[in-house]
């Protein structure tokens, strides 16, 4: 019998003289954390956080994950202009679909063109443009040149299904404008200006700005404006490694945020010291957003696993769930 206060765990294991390993919190709260839209779950921004793996192995549902996964890679010059950009992304599939002649078909974005393919006499695309990409082995593209649709029968388990790369015009998820102050002997003063230039319905988690300041410094302060509270972000001046460090909890796109620095000099004056200033790098994730906007239009799954095993059963409705990630891989801005 269960005692007052003892553990359903505890109680099988001392009876039983076994362990069971019941459903974890975090995998039920991925669960619950989909909306349904028409009939494929799209994944909310906090489940993006947690481990697909998990939570398929803590159910026997029928189910597949296909996330779309993009790394940016970004350089700004010191007036704030774009030198390089470059989007490295890759389609993710998790599948645990029951059946061994399920298929599926999946359906991109119908303005995508790759390599070039597809534009305007004038040259002109306003769509989702790829330089490049490949597939898995598994794919069948017969129809992808007129329709960007995919037909496969999924291996068990992760496997990628497309790889890409884009290296076209993107606006950049985010925009940092430094403004640097020598006018006060013995201190350099900067002002940071960041820019969220993306959806406001994304939100950005866990960004970081980091400013190496001059080795040669004696040390530096930052402050944030006097509306800002604690519980969403914080500056701070890492000693060890001479930089500051701004953090950001929760980032809105379409937003703007200041922050001010200052260095202080052992003499008073360093010549050319914005060399030894910088660069200034972020780091960050963004999950719902797709910066190239590749996106899925609709993922069906057709195959024995729609169809009811017995007369008397109902049919099977595999559940379908798709998420989008944006993160940073090389984000610098030159001082």
């Amino acid at each position: 019998a269960l005692k007052a206060g003892q553990k359903v765990e505890t109680m099988f294991k001392n009876n039983l003289g076994m362990r069971v390993n019941f459903p974890t919190k975090a995998a039920i709260n991925l669960m619950n954390a989909a909306s349904v839209a028409s009939g494929v779950n799209r994944v909310s921004s906090s489940a993006t956080q947690k481990s697909v793996v998990s939570a398929s192995s803590a159910t026997t549902r029928d189910e597949i994950f296909v996330d779309i996964i993009e790394k940016v890679n970004v350089t700004f010059n010191a007036n704030g202009d774009v030198v390089t950009s470059e989007i490295n992304g890759h389609i993710q599939v998790r599948n645990f679909l029951q059946g061994e002649d399920t298929k599926v078909k999946l359906a991109l974005s119908e303005d995508l063109t790759i390599g070039g393919k597809g534009a305007s006499a004038g040259g002109a695309y306003t769509g989702v443009i790829l330089d490049d990409c490949n597939f898995h082995e598994t794919a069948n593209l017969d129809q992808f040149d007129i329709d960007r649709t995919i037909s496969l029968r999924p291996p068990q388990g992760e496997f990628s299904l497309m790889h890409y790369r884009s290296a076209d015009d993107f606006k950049p998820p985010f925009r940092i404008v430094p403004i640097i102050d020598e006018s006060v002997p013995y201190k350099v003063g900067i002002e940071l200006k960041l820019y969220a230039d993306f959806n406001a319905k994304h939100t950005c988690t866990g960004c970081i700005v980091t400013l190496p300041i001059p080795k040669g410094a004696i040390g530096a302060t930052a402050r944030l404006p006097k509306h800002v509270t604690a519980s969403t972000q914080h500056v701070m001046y890492d000693a060890a490694e001479k930089q500051i460090v701004w953090q950001f909890k929760k980032l809105p796109g379409g937003s703007d945020h200041e922050c001010s620095v200052q260095i202080s000099l052992q003499s008073e004056r360093i010549p050319n010291v914005r060399r030894e200033i910088g660069p200034l790098s972020l780091t960050f994730q963004i999950p719902t957003f797709s910066a190239s906007d590749l996106a899925v239009r609709y993922l069906q799954v057709i195959g024995s696993s729609n169809e009811p095993r017995h007369r008397d059963d109902p049919p099977r409705n595999p559940h379908r769930w798709i998420r989008y990630m944006t993160k940073s891989s090389s984000y610098v801005v030159r001082i």
